[in-house]
């Protein structure tokens, strides 16, 4: 009996880490800005906490899912960027900054699928 409710305990956590972690998986848009003047689209994937995928093709790395917390670099254009932000339901909420601090910009997406 106590092997069964350790085995379900087991797979509730298991179950629950994938509903978490898949959160942010999928392809999310840019918002409240003119084209031109952010990141247009995020195409990310989540296995575990490791983050992966693309901005504006461009593939990211070091991302990171903890919670409703997302972080995650790149470089575009040969600058080294970095972005943190929080996903809540169908919305994405990043800030961007070069790798040095400065420059920081503030970003919104909603899931588009």
């Amino acid at each position: 009996m106590k092997n069964r409710f350790v085995v379900l305990l087991a797979g509730l956590l298991l179950a629950g880490s994938l509903v978490f972690g898949a959160a942010i998986d999928g392809t999310w848009t840019l918002t409240g800005v003119q084209t031109g003047t952010g990141p247009g689209t995020l195409v990310l994937q989540s296995n575990g906490q490791s983050l992966s995928g693309t901005v504006d093709g461009v593939a990211i790395t070091n991302g990171k899912v903890e919670g409703t917390a997302v972080h995650f670099n790149l470089v575009q254009g040969g600058t080294p960027l970095t972005y943190k932000g929080t996903i809540s339901g169908s919305q994405l909420n990043l800030h961007e900054s070069h790798s040095d601090g400065s420059q920081h910009r503030a970003f919104n997406f909603n899931r588009s699928n």
